[in-house]
């Protein structure tokens, strides 16, 4: 027996395949793979964040860079060890000689009283908000984190919060 072989829809119909046969066996392949997560449909509805969830951004210059979102209440333990929520590696153009300043837990991100809160974690060579050296700090939307020679950039995600 040989196995069946697929021929553009024009040849197919003038098989003897109807274009129903057809096109029910693309929506029964479609289905199947909405089914098994391979495509997503949109939603009309998408989840709307919690208030205080926020964003942060590692500033590497790329039109895509790495982000993370921040659920309250956190913590979140940023650094570049293994042993992190956020963990901070090697990114065009951070070099390992940029990252490498970056202690292996370098600072922790709580969410208290209503706003984030940046804690640094005794790391070797600070943590700076907007520039200056910090050892807690609360965060403001648009606040420039330094973690060593590495930036990140904070911002509250508003998409569909009253």
């Amino acid at each position: 027996m040989t196995s069946p072989t697929l021929l553009p829809l024009s040849l197919n119909v003038a098989a003897g395949l109807s274009t129903v046969a057809i096109l029910a066996f693309v929506g029964a392949a479609w289905q199947w793979l909405v089914d098994y997560g391979a495509v997503r449909r949109p939603t009309s509805n998408p989840p709307t964040p919690v208030p205080g969830t926020a964003i942060l951004t590692l500033d590497t210059g790329l039109s895509h860079p790495p982000s993370w979102a921040l659920t309250p209440p956190g913590p979140y333990i940023l650094g570049r060890g293994t042993a992190t929520d956020i963990q901070l590696m090697i990114v065009p153009p951070l070099t390992e000689e940029i990252v490498r300043v970056v202690s292996k837990q370098h600072a922790k991100l709580t969410f208290e009283d209503g706003a984030w809160v940046l804690h640094d974690l005794n790391s070797a060579n600070g943590t700076y908000v907007d520039g200056r050296r910090s050892g807690k700090n609360r965060l403001r939307p648009g606040s420039r984190i330094g973690l060593g020679l590495v930036t990140l950039w904070f911002c509250l995600d508003t998409r569909g919060v009253e």
